[in-house]
């Protein structure tokens, strides 16, 4: 499986997953990874879905775009399309930090919702 690409640092990266989904804790009948599972300890986080979707960027299989790419992609949107990628962006977990969050709020000024900051991490 191709690791997700993650801005942050080394030490806050999660671990290469499985393949598939997974759901930490195992709940149902869920596979658990041992390796996924650790990184959660390290983090004292409770849980976590992990999916296994290859990346794609504008309709290109495998393609991972630059912060720079995402961000003229949304900022060429317009009407309901554009409104619903804020939207969608604007209402992502305010504790989600990447690198095309960061170029997003800068150039786009879309900062998360009022109801983004819902969920924390501890």
């Amino acid at each position: 499986m191709k690791r997700a690409r993650w801005c942050a640092s080394a030490k806050r990266s999660p671990p290469s997953g499985p393949s598939g989904s997974a759901v930490f804790p195992a709940r149902d009948g869920a596979r658990e990874d041992p390796r996924i599972a650790a990184w959660l300890r390290a983090r004292r986080i409770d849980a976590a879905v992990w999916t296994a979707v290859p990346p794609k960027f504008d309709g290109e299989n495998g393609r991972v775009p630059t912060a720079d790419e995402v961000v003229q992609w949304l900022d060429s949107r317009s009407g309901e399309r554009r409104a619903a990628a804020e939207d969608y962006i604007r209402r992502t977990p305010a504790h989600i930090d990447t690198c095309n969050r960061r170029a997003i709020q800068a150039r786009l000024g879309w900062r998360p919702l009022r109801e983004a900051h819902v969920t924390q991490a501890r």
